[in-house]
């Protein structure tokens, strides 16, 4: 059986695609070491993640298989992919940290997996929400760059990156807001 996108796709995952444009280009800017407006394009990213959410629910379209699909695959590209490139463009590019920030993206998607198959809870999540990359990866750069400590950024995201993947994919509850 065929099923035109049109009939799958509605307002809640086209704020999920417009998150995941919004990381498309943050990828881009990154590349193009416009790195402050990456930060901001990634941000934007997660307020999209928040709100598509938000709009499945108020329209009572939270439990569809294609939207839930959509925004699991948008969100490895968004907080997976797109901090990685970010990562990489800020100057951890040894060796080393390469292999930090495939083992970053490698939690990530572990993350998004277990999502999917754990039963759903409405108290918390188990491990930290992808999303959140999407935060505390910018808040650190915008910080950084109101400091003196820029010279130093490349370890400090090293550190900061190996401690998201291990909260990614911790038991550590996280309480749903």
């Amino acid at each position: 059986m065929t099923t035109s996108i049109r009939k799958l796709i509605e307002l809640p995952d086209y704020v999920t695609m417009f998150g995941g444009g919004a990381a498309i280009l943050a990828m881009l800017a990154a590349i193009e070491q416009r790195l402050a407006a990456a930060a901001g394009l990634m941000l934007f990213s997660a307020l999209c993640d928040f709100l598509d959410g938000k709009v499945a629910r108020a329209l009572k379209r939270s439990d569809r298989p294609f939207g839930s699909a959509l925004d699991t695959v948008t969100d490895a590209i968004s907080f997976g992919a797109a901090p990685a490139i970010f990562g990489y463009c800020l100057g951890m590019n040894s060796p080393l940290s390469v292999g930090l920030l495939l083992l970053f993206v490698g939690a990530a998607v572990l993350r998004l997996a277990r999502f999917l198959v754990m039963p759903y809870s409405t108290e918390a999540f188990t491990g930290m929400p992808v999303t959140y990359n999407n935060i505390f990866i910018p808040l650190a750069y915008f910080g950084l760059q109101a400091t003196s400590l820029n010279a130093h950024s490349a370890s400090f995201f090293a550190v900061l990156y190996f401690c998201l993947s291990a909260l990614m994919i911790s038991s550590i509850r996280w309480l749903k807001f």
